[in-house]
């Protein structure tokens, strides 16, 4: 169950970030449905902006390595018992 969540948010962009925000904001979708209104939102958006969503993606990207490691540390150790 881990490992498909962590191929889901792996592939997380600073972009993806941005997008699942903004259309958190509305009730109603249909402003940010449209993919390319929202990179075209994304591109507009302050040098700032843009790098909280980098520096956002790239946590998300070491958490995600982190639980990885811990994960296969727990399965190499759990073999480990199996075998004895």
């Amino acid at each position: 169950m881990l490992r498909a969540t962590l191929r889901k948010c792996a592939a997380l962009t600073a972009a993806d970030l941005f997008a699942l925000n903004q259309r958190s904001r509305f009730a109603s979708y249909t402003q940010y449905d449209d993919a390319q209104a929202l990179q075209r939102s994304y591109q507009c958006a302050s040098p700032a902006v843009r790098l909280t969503y980098e520096e956002r993606a790239a946590a998300i990207s070491d958490e995600l390595g982190r639980a990885s490691t811990v994960e296969e540390t727990f399965l190499s150790a759990a073999d480990g018992d199996v075998e004895e």
